[in-house]
């Protein structure tokens, strides 16, 4: 083992309009998003995506703001075209082994992408470099 090569895949969920807390623990922060249970869920259920090792359903959450601004043709859940938007979302991230193809991860991101609020998901895909006990 030792080091080896991992997808990371980050998934970025909104926070739910008018939320004020943004809860990281998992269990609480399924109340300021009302997409991301389900994210997690499909994670949870998409092995080998999601495993590290022995372990199923890696997922880790963060919190990130950010801001758009719709352009003609945009059809936004949140905002205006032409009007700067900005919002509070979670970084939902998991692992896949790099012996996962990238039609595989592609498959998995569509399926995001299909149970994602967003016209347009914010899914970011990076190769990286993992230790992994021996």
């Amino acid at each position: 083992m030792g080091i080896e090569k991992f997808w990371k895949i980050t998934i970025v969920v909104p926070v739910d309009d008018g939320q004020t807390e943004v809860p990281l623990l998992p269990s609480d922060a399924v109340t300021a998003s009302s997409s991301l249970g389900e994210l997690i869920d499909y994670i949870k259920s998409s092995d080998p995506i999601g495993r590290t090792g022995n372990y199923i359903g890696v997922y880790g959450l963060n919190i990130r703001s950010g801001g758009y601004t719709p352009a003609a043709g945009a059809t936004p859940v949140k905002g205006q075209h032409g009007r700067d938007e900005e919002g509070l979302c979670y970084e939902l991230i998991t692992y896949a082994a790099k012996t996962v193809t990238d039609k595989e991860i592609e498959s998995f991101c569509n399926e995001v992408a299909d149970r994602h609020p967003w016209e347009h998901p914010t899914i970011e895909i990076e190769e990286i470099h993992s230790w992994v006990p021996e």
